[in-house]
């Protein structure tokens, strides 16, 4: 999930804090503590859907052929959500 630090505009990826604290958010890579008024957190299913919503052709074949850790795809974009795309654009193309 992305966020961004109000303080410093800054983009991160966040987690939800596992500890019993009053932190709620994590910075997933130098695990710094975030408080919600700290963050604003943006839509994840949002973001997924303009990541999909902006595939084409040539995104789609080198997906395919590197698969999804190697591209810009936001956490929580699955292979079934590929496999939609792919599927929409080949109806799209057949009508």
């Amino acid at each position: 999930m992305k966020a961004k630090i109000l303080s410093t505009d800054k983009i991160i990826t966040i987690k939800k804090n596992d500890e019993f604290d009053a932190c709620r958010w994590v910075n997933s890579k130098t695990g710094e503590k975030y408080y919600d008024d700290e963050l604003e957190i943006y839509n994840e299913k949002e973001e997924i859907q303009n990541y999909l919503d902006s595939l084409n052709k040539d995104k789609i074949l080198s997906i395919i052929k590197y698969g999804l850790r190697g591209s810009n795809a936001p956490e929580g974009v699955t292979v079934e959500d590929i496999y939609e795309v792919i599927g929409c654009i080949y109806i799209g193309e057949k009508m």
